[in-house]
């Protein structure tokens, strides 16, 4: 999370929102006249383009990702990334 003036906070993270167990008080969100966003990342339509450009070596990938790993720990770069072990962790087949 973010802080980025006195009464805003932006969370910038990617988690499973099944993961989530948050309970809102209603009044008093509404009365202290929050404003609450979000929604997901429409990343998909741009996976294919992008993956053709890192596999032709026309984008380096390595200036975002700082850790590798196969596929099947998919969920232990999402725990590197949540414990600030790692910026972005790139899956491999």
């Amino acid at each position: 999370m973010t802080p980025l003036l006195d009464e805003t906070l932006i969370v910038d993270e990617v988690f499973d929102a099944n993961d989530l167990d948050v309970e809102l008080p209603g009044q008093e969100v509404f009365y202290a006249e929050v404003h609450l966003l979000g929604g997901p990342a429409p990343v998909r339509r741009f996976l294919p383009d992008l993956i053709r450009r890192i596999e032709s070596h026309n984008i380096d990938p390595g200036q975002v990702f700082d850790l590798t790993l196969p596929l099947d720990q998919a969920a232990e770069g999402y725990r590197a990334m949540d414990e600030r072990r790692s910026i972005k962790a790139l899956l491999r087949p």
